[in-house]
């Protein structure tokens, strides 16, 4: 499928086939904007190419659907919650588990589970003489990426 900047594809299936959603997605993740049913009125059919022009994708509800939910699912697992963030933004400052917990009003054991979940996301720190973790010195410079649900991630090195 093309994918210049102002091509359009649509697609017009021929019949409806037992695997229509099937092919309907795929067409979309190739690129097609559009995928319409062979008979469909003259005016709806105008809708969709209209919406297409303007950027949007037209397909069958349920395989907007579908994809959206595999699309949910497959979110990056690396990916840090806001709470996580708020954690780790602290650990940057400093602060103690106590601290953390005290300025966000949690308790002690939940400070300690988002840190080991923190450290599973973007792999444990190595330990210095210290005490402190090399990671949390990095951490300030790296580039965090939103995810789907407004989590970001700290990339891979």
């Amino acid at each position: 499928m093309s994918r210049a900047p102002g091509v359009f594809v649509i697609a017009v299936l021929k019949r409806q086939e037992r695997d229509g959603d099937k092919a309907a997605a795929n067409l979309v993740r190739m690129g097609c904007r559009g995928v319409l049913p062979s008979r469909l009125h003259p005016r709806l059919f105008t809708r969709a190419v209209l919406a297409v022009l303007a950027g949007e994708i037209w397909a069958p509800r349920l395989v907007l659907s579908t994809m959206l939910t595999e699309l949910l699912r497959t979110r990056d697992e690396n990916a840090l919650t806001a709470r996580e963030n708020e954690i780790l933004e602290l650990i940057r400052l400093g602060r103690k588990n106590s601290e953390i917990a005290k300025a966000l009003f949690i308790c002690l054991e939940t400070v300690r589970w988002h840190k080991r979940r923190i450290y599973r996301k973007v792999g444990r720190p190595a330990m210095r003489s210290n005490g402190k973790t090399s990671f949390i010195e990095r951490a300030p410079t790296r580039t965090l990426k939103a995810g789907v649900d407004g989590s970001t991630q700290i990339p891979s090195s």
